[in-house]
């Protein structure tokens, strides 16, 4: 995944909108962790599943 390189001249000067953007990113932050975790399962579920499926 690439991460799109910031401009210092793009990052508002106001501490309180830098606040909340970081909220922001921290919330996607998250949710990219939960599905990623939630792929994983799946992933592994999927393993589980052919392997029972070959052995019938």
């Amino acid at each position: 995944m690439a991460i799109p390189k910031i401009k210092p001249d793009d990052l508002p000067d106001d501490i309180e909108e830098l606040k909340r953007r970081c909220i922001e990113l921290q919330k996607a932050n998250a949710q990219l962790e939960m599905d990623r975790d939630i792929l994983a399962q799946t992933v592994e579920l999927l393993k589980k599943t052919q392997a029972s499926m070959a052995r019938s």
